[in-house]
């Protein structure tokens, strides 16, 4: 039995005990040989998943954005001092309208989306640091679906595939997206960010759009069409998706109206120089030089070039292939559309669109997946890239986002680009997030084969460590003594035993070892074969006085790191009925197998032959559940090790 309460060991000395034995025991030890015990398996393969993790959680990440660094990529002549800009194209935060799931699941895959768009955003601004980024469209996934609370919801569109919760999301959830997208995409200090640009998902698109969904994002975003001046290139945002609406004159009225009138609005480079020359120079000036002078009218060109940045592609005829960087197998946009959705828009409002802005270059999403075409312009052939998503979960197994370098020197006496074109583009691929997956998945399924075949390698080991053929009482005893005494002097302590062959019974004392031997304790009874014996379960209370305090703490230590029934009595008991629970489930369980798959029945009983045996040797099927306990508190440290990293990784920003 174990000592009585008024025999207790303070925690605290138990504690210093502990440490003092190992703190002798390690001392001893060569550092050589120190180092060598550090090659263990379990650290082996701590340090492997410790560099898995940082691969896929940091490095994939930072080698992607690096692969885009500008200087890989743009030949602008040496002096040139380009305008630098990014576009992204549907985040779609993943909400309740996205998947049917819920739960546990939906949080996973929200949490999941949400930190790989926030770890690749923040990593393209810290190592691309673009001066300005534009969102091209569909911001959330269920926007337009989450009720305004106003008197124009009772006409809203209901969604075909709604579910019945759709109806508790309203404008309180709406708003608590908004602050999720802004904390995913956050406006960094000293860099422009536009996302005003709706799409078909944030507002609808054609007759579905709701005006009250249409003022709530305009409330929160801003003005839907809008022209901007970046890099001496003027940029016009349409409302394409409102353009498709026929039905409702204040909801088309506004963008076409934009079309019309926007060009009497648009400054005209000599005034913008005029304005602030030292900002508009496309020349590295040196400190020391004079700021430049506002050009005459002579030397100035006509007009800045246009970009049109639009959700909806534009209409192109049907398979019209989109290039080699397309990801899926089918080389074309589909021209289709369905209830809220439209591939591209109409070939009457693609030419309006052409014929009024006069683009250079156009650029949409919508689709998910990279096109590049070329469309007849006014003033000749213009090129139409559809950027693909920044969300992992939108159909491509790589995301990405395109990169646009400006240099467009207004002055005449400025030198071009090579080619005479102002404008360079890069697609920028993300991280495969479904291959960071498998490569977590393939280094626990190894993990789990290297740790099975070490299991059955010291079960095989135990196993030619014992004899063949039977043995006599006192050649048991003998060689129980012998493992008994090796166990002990590996932790520190020793235990004295005889054996008592006459009635097979075994006397053990226990104390500390010296050096390892315990040659110097006696035993405590006659035994012809004398020598070490197992460790008892149940010590005699030691004296409870103050001198003896530390000795017996370090007798119980030594003896808790021998073996494992000398685990706290209730720990032991509880094991010992799980074991046998799960014993009797699985022999019921058995049973029921070989009767439903007669084929099996050979196999099941060799499965419960092994049970009884170990049953017969006294260890049962709680001792199974001891030796998988015991296994499982080694590699505790492991697993808390490897968790905490994870989290680490996932949770704190790069």
């Amino acid at each position: 039995m174990y000592p009585p309460s008024r025999h207790a060991i303070p925690f605290h000395r138990s504690l210093l005990a502990t440490l003092s034995v190992y703190r002798s025991s390690y001392k001893r030890i060569p550092i050589k040989q120190r180092l060598w015990n550090l090659v263990t398996l379990r650290n082996i393969l701590l340090v492997v998943w410790i560099a898995v993790l940082y691969w896929g959680e940091r490095k994939v990440f930072r080698d992607s954005l690096e692969d885009c660094q500008w200087d890989k990529w743009e030949k602008w002549p040496s002096n040139a001092a380009p305008y630098r800009m990014a576009l992204i194209a549907d985040p779609q935060l993943v909400d309740p309208h996205t998947y049917p799931r819920r739960g546990i699941a939906l949080r996973a895959t929200i949490f999941y989306t949400d930190k790989y768009m926030e770890k690749s955003y923040s990593l393209l601004n810290s190592i691309l640091i673009p001066q300005t980024t534009i969102f091209l469209g569909d911001l959330f996934d269920g926007g337009r679906e989450w009720s305004t609370g106003g008197g124009s919801w009772k006409f809203h569109m209901v969604d075909p595939r709604a579910e019945t919760d759709w109806v508790s999301y309203g404008r309180a959830y709406w708003e608590g997206e908004f602050l999720r997208f802004n904390k995913i995409f956050p406006v960094f200090p000293g860099r422009r960010s536009i996302r005003s640009l709706p799409g078909n998902h944030d507002l609808g698109i054609g007759n579905g759009i709701d005006e009250g969904v249409v003022s709530r994002f305009k409330a929160f975003f801003g003005e839907t069409n809008s022209v901007h001046t970046l890099g001496n290139h003027t940029f016009v945002l349409i409302d394409s998706v409102s353009l498709e609406n026929t039905q409702n004159k204040n909801i088309y009225e506004p963008t076409t109206k934009f079309l019309d009138e926007f060009p009497n609005f648009l400054p005209s480079p000599l005034e913008l120089l005029r304005e602030t020359p030292q900002l508009r120079s496309t020349k590295i000036q040196e400190a020391n030089e004079p700021p430049p002078t506002a050009p005459t009218e002579q030397v100035v060109a006509a007009s800045l070039p246009r970009i049109l940045l639009t959700h909806v592609p534009l209409y192109r005829p049907p398979n019209t292939p989109c290039g080699p960087l397309r990801e899926s197998s089918h080389q074309a946009i589909f021209l289709q559309g369905g209830f809220q959705y439209q591939n591209v828009l109409t070939s009457e409002i693609s030419g309006d669109v052409l014929r009024k802005v006069q683009p250079v270059l156009v650029a949409s999403g919508d689709d998910h997946d990279y096109c590049e075409v070329l469309h007849a312009g006014a003033t000749g052939m213009v090129k139409e890239i559809t950027v693909k998503s920044f969300s992992w979960v939108m159909g491509v197994r790589k995301p990405g986002f395109l990169l646009v370098s400006l240099w467009n020197p207004i002055t005449i006496d400025n030198q071009k680009s090579p080619d005479g074109s102002t404008i360079q583009t890069k697609l920028c691929l993300l991280p495969d997030q479904w291959g960071i997956f498998k490569v977590y998945i393939l280094a626990f399924g190894v993990t789990k084969f290297i740790l099975t075949l070490n299991l059955i390698y010291l079960w095989l080991r135990k196993k030619r460590n014992e004899p063949l053929l039977p043995l006599s009482q006192d050649e048991a005893g003998k060689l129980q003594s012998q493992k008994a005494a090796y166990k002990g002097s590996e932790y520190g302590f020793s235990s004295v035993s005889s054996w008592n062959g006459s009635n097979g019974s075994i006397s053990t004392r226990i104390g500390a070892s010296s050096g390892g031997s315990g040659s110097h304790l006696k035993p405590h009874g006659h035994s012809h074969y004398g020598g070490y014996g197992i460790p008892s379960t149940s010590p005699s209370p030691a004296p409870y006085n103050d001198d003896d305090d530390d000795k017996y703490a370090k007798k119980s230590v030594g003896l808790g790191l021998a073996s494992m029934p000398n685990l706290p009595h209730n720990i032991n008991t509880h094991l010992t009925q799980l074991g046998n629970a799960a014993g009797n489930v699985g022999s019921m369980v058995a049973d029921r197998v070989a009767e439903r798959v007669p084929s099996l029945a050979p196999m099941v009983e060799n499965g419960k032959e092994i049970v009884r045996r170990e049953i017969e040797k006294g260890g049962g099927v709680s001792g199974w559940v001891q030796r998988l306990w015991r296994t499982a508190l080694e590699w505790s440290v492991f697993v808390v090790i490897v968790g905490i990293w994870y989290l680490w990784l996932v949770n704190t920003s790069v």
